[in-house]
């Protein structure tokens, strides 16, 4: 979708925004002629929590489309958001697709400027950014969990630290590293989430001062390094703290804390 589209279709979502929900479906039937935008703009309004047809999000997409993806079936649901397993017809290639909570967040474009600064086979990569959404490689594994073998544990270790040490020289420093952001595939791990990182260097609009305000602690509890549970300021050395932790429960099959 063209940049000029995408503007149509942000016009057209905010118009609807500002009507009754029972007279939405006919003032997209009135103003948008193109059946793909009005896709995109009824996709969008099913997110915003009072949807266009006044059904769940998930109800809404799943079996649809967003944007030129087909929708297959719905992989996780958080407070932030929906991810989708979808296909895109145009290079037949299944993707991972989050779908925004709101509208494209300030978490959102962090994680899309985050991933989009990073090459690496063992994080997760970005195809693409949508209106409200991220398209995601899809990995097919399973969240990290022990105990393991040591050499396996090993293995896989030594995989993680490439992968954050790949981050840390971009000046990324993800601040949620937990065994749930990380899957085990065939060909070893891959490091997902990183809407909450920190990125040094990267011009982005002003964050949600709710987040991000001095002493905001950030991350996982079980998993964070001393820094953030005290609201401090973190850096690459708070990742490898809570390395520490994950290779402890790769080991040991249980948490380092409590």
């Amino acid at each position: 979708m063209t940049p000029e589209s995408w503007r149509r279709v942000e016009e057209l979502y905010h118009s609807a925004l500002e009507r009754a929900p029972e007279t939405r479906v006919a003032f997209l039937e009135e103003a948008c002629s193109d059946p793909d935008l009005r896709r995109e703009v009824e996709s969008l309004l099913a997110q915003s929590g009072d949807g266009v047809l006044d059904h769940p999000a998930v109800e809404s997409i799943a079996g649809g489309r967003l944007g030129p993806y087909e929708i297959l079936g719905v992989l996780g649901q958080g407070g932030m958001g929906t991810v989708y397993k979808a296909r895109d017809p145009r290079v037949d290639r299944t993707v991972a697709i989050k779908v925004s909570s709101a509208q494209f967040s300030g978490r959102f474009e962090r994680e899309a400027r985050a991933v989009a600064a990073l090459n690496h086979p063992h994080i997760c990569m970005l195809y693409d950014v949508g209106l409200n959404y991220l398209v995601m490689e899809y990995v097919e594994g399973k969240p990290l969990h022990g105990p393991l073998p040591v050499e396996e544990a090993l293995r896989l270790a030594l995989q993680l630290l490439d992968a954050l040490d790949a981050a840390h020289r971009k000046g990324i420093v993800h601040r949620d590293l937990k065994p749930a952001n990380i899957l085990v595939t065939k060909s070893g791990v891959k490091v997902l989430d990183f809407g909450l990182a920190k990125i040094v260097g990267l011009a982005l609009p002003p964050a949600n001062p709710t987040v991000t305000q001095k002493g905001a602690i950030l991350g996982t509890l079980h998993y964070m390094s001393p820094e953030q549970v005290q609201g401090l300021e973190t850096d690459a050395r708070s990742d490898l703290f809570s390395f520490g932790l994950v290779l402890y429960e790769m080991l040991t099959g249980r948490r380092a804390f409590q």
